[in-house]
């Protein structure tokens, strides 16, 4: 829940470096794989049929996370590569680079 949490507070467009929202992305799919873990262990116990289903759900939101994180390095792979050809002259800061000193 903490996880959740923090990635909901960092996905904010006010977050201007990125890096929170990647650190609470990355802990938010580890915990979804903890409780998938769990419930693949302790199947037995529960509803059968319940837990399948929440892993299936888990699953999906652990590979959407996974996503999520590949979109945003490939995003600011894009935005440097677009900085480099144009200047940087009009273009806002990629997210997480840091900004280019005046010579």
């Amino acid at each position: 829940l903490r996880s959740l949490r923090l990635h909901r507070e960092h996905s904010a467009p006010s977050d201007a470096n990125g890096q929170g929202a990647e650190a609470a992305a990355r802990a938010l799919r580890s915990s979804a794989r903890r409780i998938s873990g769990s419930l693949h262990t302790f199947r037995t116990v529960l509803d059968p049929v319940w837990a399948d289903h929440l892993r299936t759900e888990l699953a999906w939101l652990s590979g959407t996370l996974a996503r999520e994180h590949a979109y945003a390095g490939r995003l600011t792979r894009l935005l440097d590569a677009l900085h480099q050809l144009s200047g940087a002259t009009g273009l806002p800061a990629a997210r997480g680079a840091k900004p280019a000193a005046r010579t």
